[in-house]
């Protein structure tokens, strides 16, 4: 086994090893993957192998295929984590939210009030 995690279940469908190894790849319908399978259907299936590959995927969708770039998953995790001592306590969220409104109302008095004049 020398160190190698083996996949549970039949041997993949599609060469993700060799696609993944690239940053960009194209994918068309009927040649990578079957006409029976939609695009939408077929960007999710490569979102979940990327997802266990380690990556992130941008994938666009054209007529007759999908346009993939990879790129490393700790790029999207990196604004996820934030240190708790970023986070705003309830608090101060709360007076954020009154202090907006608070201009809000302000602010429409005195173009109400305008109006009026």
């Amino acid at each position: 086994m020398d160190g190698e995690k083996k996949r549970r279940g039949p041997p993949s469908r599609y060469p993700w090893e060799e696609w993944f190894a690239k940053e960009r790849f194209v994918l068309h319908r009927g040649l990578q993957f079957p006409e029976s399978v939609q695009p939408h259907g077929m960007a999710q299936t490569i979102r979940n192998a990327a997802a266990r590959h380690g990556l992130g995927v941008s994938i666009s969708i054209f007529d007759r295929g999908l346009y993939v770039q990879t790129y490393p998953r700790e790029k999207i995790r990196q604004s996820w984590n934030r240190r708790p001592d970023d986070w705003k306590s309830k608090d101060e969220v709360k007076q954020r939210q009154r202090n907006r409104y608070h201009k809000m109302k302000e602010s429409n008095n005195e173009a109400g009030n305008a109006k009026c004049r």
